[in-house]
């Protein structure tokens, strides 16, 4: 076995975890986070459109996500309700960013080791 199977292996596990948290985030956290965000009509007009099937409730935490990272843009459309995106829970916040940093980087890495391994 090379080292570089190891690191393999090691971000497979690291993308499985991912995404197995990722799960739980969709299937048991989303409807705490909309409701916590319940003023915003930016939410409440995804929701309707993606309904609750998994592709669904993708696209309802990554549009949950856009508005957390860039809220004067949405604040400036009229989409949401400055004040209450601005009092989002951080451990939340913090919760959702490290997961989606942690997906990007693990695939990054991967991406990085298979040039090395091929070139």
């Amino acid at each position: 076995m090379k080292p570089g199977d190891f690191f393999v292996v090691f971000l497979s596990f690291w993308l499985l975890l991912n995404f197995v948290i990722f799960l739980w985030v969709l299937y048991a956290r989303l409807e705490q986070i909309e409701i916590t965000l319940s003023k915003c009509s930016f939410i409440h007009i995804n929701r309707r459109i993606w309904r609750s099937d998994p592709i669904g409730r993708l696209y309802r935490l990554n549009f949950i996500n856009l508005v957390l990272l860039a809220p004067n843009f949405f604040h400036r459309r009229g989409d949401i309700d400055i004040d209450q995106v601005l009092s989002f829970p951080r451990s939340q916040l913090y919760f959702i960013r490290t997961i989606y940093l942690s997906k990007f980087m693990s695939v990054l890495a991967l991406g990085i080791w298979y040039v090395v391994e091929t070139y």
